[in-house]
């Protein structure tokens, strides 16, 4: 993502030089016409959709004695209908030590994108491996990732019990040990999710990466769910692999499969089928085609949309098998 850094001129005016905090203005406008096939006339038809697209500030002030303070705020933007919700958004303190995060951040998301091609497209196959908890990201959150250690990352976050009708009333935490080197990129997570005292937490244990050989990118993921939407001994599995191989400097073709489990014997399982080409038109907008298809089990509901937002003719009944053809435009700045 190309970031722009620009001076505040407000806060040279009102402040000393050596107060002064760097602003980075970052975003993504992300627009696709999407044609939905359900088989019934009432969601059959094309949509614009915007895909995650969003519009955000990212910044730090050097505090001194190797301290510095870094926050981030970030909200969805949809060009098509106006304002969206809020993404990522955090204060926090840097320095040796790690750095320490309190505000919205990833839950799902940390794991959900290791190995995932068609990621804000359809066939977005967090579609699978986000199924059962508390969505993308979550708030009230603590986190703390432990300082640079060669090739290894590591990061703990913990969301607090809190109390009132509609807060969690179980706390929550991620565990989570990345890898990047040599063209691998790895992620090992575990989540636990409790969202109600009678239930029984979510955990989720998620594993995946991707080997990029230059020409050839190939990936892989295994997600185990238990107690999926805190039902005891509802657990899933899913697995999804995929590749993309270069054409040229500029073209992309790439393919994933991804599978869901049944619960138990209830009929509630899918497989997703997604193809697509990726044009770099510059190095900052991408145009792409995408097709993508579920094979729902008689009970299955599951999407081939992108995740976290929604399939813009609404979600498949039991048993539906909804497909879909994308023509899309991205532009980072």
């Amino acid at each position: 993502m190309k970031k722009k850094l620009v001076a505040i001129a407000i806060a040279a005016a009102l402040a000393p030089a050596a107060a002064m905090a760097e602003v980075a203005v970052y975003g993504k406008m992300h627009l696709s016409v999407d044609n939905y096939s359900y088989g019934n006339a009432t969601q059959d038809g094309m949509y614009l959709a915007s895909n995650s697209s969003r519009l955000g500030f990212k910044g730090g002030e050097d505090l001194g004695s190797g301290l510095k303070a870094v926050y981030q705020f970030e909200l969805g933007i949809d060009p098509n209908t106006g304002w969206g919700g809020a993404r990522d958004s955090f204060l926090g303190v840097t320095g040796g030590f790690g750095t320490i995060l309190a505000g919205r951040l990833g839950l799902a998301n940390q794991y959900a994108y290791d190995a995932n091609y068609f990621g804000d497209q359809v066939g977005d196959t967090a579609q699978f491996v986000g199924t059962g908890n508390a969505g993308g990201r979550v708030s009230n959150v603590i986190a703390y990732a432990a300082p640079a250690m060669g090739d290894l990352s590591l990061l703990f976050a913990f969301v607090p019990t809190t109390t009132g009708a509609a807060a969690n009333k179980e706390s929550s935490f991620t565990a989570r040990a990345g890898y990047a080197a040599n063209g691998i990129k790895g992620g090992l997570s575990y989540q636990s999710v409790g969202t109600n005292s009678t239930t029984d937490n979510i955990g989720i244990l998620a594993v995946g990466g991707t080997y990029d050989m230059g020409t050839i990118n190939v990936g892989g993921q295994f997600v185990n769910i238990s107690n999926e939407g805190q039902v005891a001994g509802a657990d899933r599995t899913v697995f999804t692999v995929g590749g993309s191989f270069k054409l040229s400097d500029t073209g992309t073709v790439k393919a994933q499969f991804s599978s869901a489990s049944e619960i138990g014997s209830s009929k509630d399982g899918a497989t997703m089928l997604a193809v697509g080409y990726d044009h770099s038109l510059s190095k900052s907008t991408t145009a792409y085609v995408a097709f993508a298809s579920v094979s729902n089990d008689t009970a299955g509901t599951f999407g081939v949309g992108n995740w976290g937002h929604g399939d813009p003719a609404g979600a498949p009944a039991a048993g539906q098998d909804p497909s879909a053809f994308s023509v899309g435009l991205v532009h980072a700045f």
